[in-house]
């Protein structure tokens, strides 16, 4: 009889151990489940903001494309110089050649033309005579043609800002940000309306505008054959353009910016989850082909 009994109680432990181990294992179970869901819910979210940050990439380049010339402009404005003028750098030897390209213009010091080829008849020369005259950058070997012999000024978009170090004088202006004045007027301008939202009550792409469900509460309840609206509200924007030094773009009469956008996505917890994209992208004023 006491060893039935033992029997029975050692079953009952073992039962008990059983149950315990069982209970361990399901509970492990479904916070491995939780923790897989919200991770991926998380990541999902994630994507959705890179792709609108994408979509912001997008926006800006197609327009950069379609309006080459406007950028390209407003980005010399940005740095105080009148894009009217050619600021690329011309070297003094020919790449392909290994000749000289320009000469003394009638022995006066300091101005050049190029040496008449038959490449460069009809491009710089009219009438056999030169169209452009270039004078060379002190301590570099390059030229720039000019805008006036004498007056750096005209280069730039406000008196006096011309530098006093030889070397920049006549292609980069000084530090415009101590006039009164905006210097990022029309780049900011030009890329305002690269977004998908209202600002200040103007929305200036309605049709691209991706709003949340206003009464939906949860993912699950989403009917989008119902609803008048998407499952998360999605919004992108560029935030800044920047320009940026390059050695050796100045040879091409090129500049390179910096583009930041940014996307952002709000779920239905009101949670925000954001994604920068940054890239840097080289320009002309014709829109001519570059390498980003």
């Amino acid at each position: 009889m006491k060893l039935t009994n033992i029997k029975r109680g050692s079953a009952l432990v073992i039962a008990i151990f059983f149950v315990f181990c069982m209970f361990i294992m399901f509970g492990a179970m479904v916070f491995k489940q939780t923790s897989t869901s919200s991770h991926n819910q998380i990541s999902l979210q994630d994507k959705q903001a890179f792709f609108a940050a994408k979509s912001a990439m997008q926006h800006f380049l197609l327009k950069a494309k379609l309006f080459p010339t406007e950028l390209y402009d407003a980005v010399e404005i940005s740095q105080g110089k009148n894009p009217l003028f050619n600021f690329t750098e011309f070297s003094s030897i020919d790449e392909k050649t290994g000749n000289e390209v320009f000469e003394e213009y009638f022995g006066r010091p300091n101005l050049y033309v190029k040496i008449k080829t038959p490449e460069n008849a009809a491009s710089d020369f009219c009438n056999g005579k030169p169209r452009y005259y270039y004078m060379k950058l002190p301590q570099k070997d390059g030229f720039i043609r000019l805008a006036s012999y004498n007056n750096p000024d005209y280069r730039f978009l406000a008196p006096n800002i011309a530098q006093d170090i030889q070397a920049k004088k006549y292609t980069e202006p000084k530090d415009i940000k101590s006039n009164n004045w905006n210097e990022l007027k029309y780049l900011s301008y030009y890329y305002r309306d690269c977004k998908n939202y209202s600002e200040n009550g103007v929305n200036p792409q309605p049709l691209l505008e991706i709003k949340r469900a206003g009464n939906t509460k949860n993912i699950n309840q989403f009917d989008i054959a119902v609803e008048d609206g998407y499952p998360y509200s999605m919004r992108y924007y560029v935030s800044d353009i920047k320009v940026k030094a390059i050695q050796g773009m100045k040879k091409y009469g090129q500049e390179a910016i910096e583009i930041n956008v940014m996307g952002e996505v709000i779920n239905f917890k009101n949670q925000k989850y954001e994604q920068p994209i940054v890239r840097t992208q080289e320009i002309t004023r014709d829109g001519g082909d570059t390498d980003a």
